[in-house]
């Protein structure tokens, strides 16, 4: 989304429109909306943000609200879904993120952990999509070209490996290993786009395997290097992944996803690594 401005030699100039969201989805029973509870404690507290928040969700807005910081619920939108699945994040219609830009999608099993501000502003001057990447986890699957990699452990398929090896013109390119939980599109278009080409890989027959095994990333990572609009420099090294076997994490890279750990135990040890960052015994979470 841009804007015209007349700049000081009377020429008109486009600028970048920064009207943010920041957009996740929650449903379930009440563990997951405890995990809804801390990300967006951490959004306010250490990622400073002051922007709107568009919850998608199984609950009424005031039930929703009953998780949300008082210091953000008048910036709180929320749209209603009646099941719950991976695609949620890119229910373009549902969501109705038309007005904003930039558009940042993260997962509710995060905890924000340093100012999120200046990324946002980054987000909004690339027209990609700004991803995180597990390249520091797996690094394994990132050293050779798609074509020539091998896949000794059989767990290329979270990331979309045989799907990308099946299409010539990726064959070239390296696995992004891109993971969904952080999403960045710097206006409506590129997010619309991006969305509806994951949805229809998602829902092909062709892809009916993949889809229920490995949910949705394959298809992202696929459009991300089909489409070469996966920007991965504003988001490298800025994000820890964590679980219940791992240590708390130590670094503030800016979001730590506590993708690995299950059931009662997310919300348990997201508890404890919010408690962790914070030094003032009041913002501690009982």
């Amino acid at each position: 989304m841009v804007e015209y401005i007349v700049d000081e030699l009377g020429r008109l100039v486009e600028v970048p429109v920064f009207r943010p969201v920041i957009y996740t989805s929650v449903y379930g029973s009440e563990l997951y909306y405890d995990c809804l509870r801390i990300f967006l404690l951490s959004l306010e507290k250490y990622g400073n943000y002051r922007g709107s928040i568009k919850i998608a969700s199984d609950r009424t807005l005031d039930q929703v609200l009953e998780y949300v910081p008082n210091s953000a619920k008048e910036r709180v939108l929320h749209t209603s879904i009646n099941h719950g699945n991976w695609m949620q994040r890119y229910n373009v219609e549902a969501l109705g993120l038309h007005d904003f830009s930039p558009i940042l999608h993260i997962d509710s099993d995060i905890v924000v952990n340093r100012d999120i501000n200046q990324r946002l502003h980054a987000i909004c001057s690339r027209r990609q999509v700004c991803v995180t990447t597990e390249v520091e986890t797996y690094p394994e699957l990132a050293q050779q070209k798609i074509a020539q990699l091998p896949d000794q452990r059989r767990i290329g398929n979270w990331w979309g490996l045989e799907i990308l090896r099946s299409d010539p013109s990726c064959s070239e390119a390296f696995l992004p290993l891109v993971n969904g939980g952080i999403m960045g599109f710097s206006d409506h278009s590129v997010f619309s786009l991006t969305s509806l080409l994951v949805a229809e890989l998602y829902k092909a027959p062709a892809h009916a395997a993949v889809a229920e095994w490995f949910g949705d990333q394959p298809f992202l990572n696929y459009v991300l290097v089909k489409t070469k609009l996966g920007e991965y420099d504003i988001f490298r090294n800025a994000c820890s992944f964590s679980g219940s076997s791992t240590p708390l994490p130590q670094e503030r890279l800016g979001f730590a996803h506590f993708l690995w750990a299950r059931d009662a135990d997310k919300p348990k040890i997201m508890k404890e690594y919010f408690n962790y960052l914070t030094e003032e015994p009041s913002a501690v979470i009982k």
